[in-house]
Formats: C-alpha cells, structure tokens, sequence
C-alpha cells in the first residue's frame, strides 16, 4: 500500500466512527489536515520499512528452511523441483 492508499482508508475510518459517535451523541474525530498527513507521512514510511525488512528476512529463513529440508531428506535437483512446482 502506498501513502496515499493509507490516507484513503484512514480518512474513511474516521468518517465511519463519526457516523457512530453521531449515533452515540458523541463529539466527532476531527478530519485529516494537510499537517496531519505530514505527520502520518514519517511514520507510514518508518513501519513501511520495517515491514519490508521483515519480509524479506523471512523469505530469508522459509530459503533456508527448504534448504535444509533438502539436504535432511537428500533430495536431487529433479525432487527439489518437483516440490517447487507444487
């Protein structure tokens, strides 16, 4: 998701909570400022990164998983190929 995909379903979580607090007789979320969205922006972009990175180290251990398994059941190439199709 990008940032402004974020700010999108942010904006329409607010707008629905609103719709409930005004059912509940409650004071309303205020609506996202431009501020507001720079300072969304710092930490979309902060937990965007984290999330990659941890993606990509458990790619990391799901290859070294399946390497191991590999070498544990002494699988030839033709077999390790067979299970990466499927």
């Amino acid at each position: 998701m990008d940032f402004g995909g974020f700010i999108k379903e942010l904006n329409k979580a607010i707008k629905k909570e609103n719709r409930s607090r005004r059912k509940a007789d409650q004071s309303e979320i205020a609506k996202l400022t431009k501020k507001d969205e720079f300072d969304w922006m710092d930490l979309f972009e902060e937990r965007k990164q984290k999330a990659v990175q941890l993606l990509q180290k458990i790619t990391q251990t799901e290859q070294e998983i399946d390497q191991m398994v590999y070498e544990l059941y002494v699988l030839t190439e033709e077999e390790i190929q067979t299970l990466k199709i499927s």
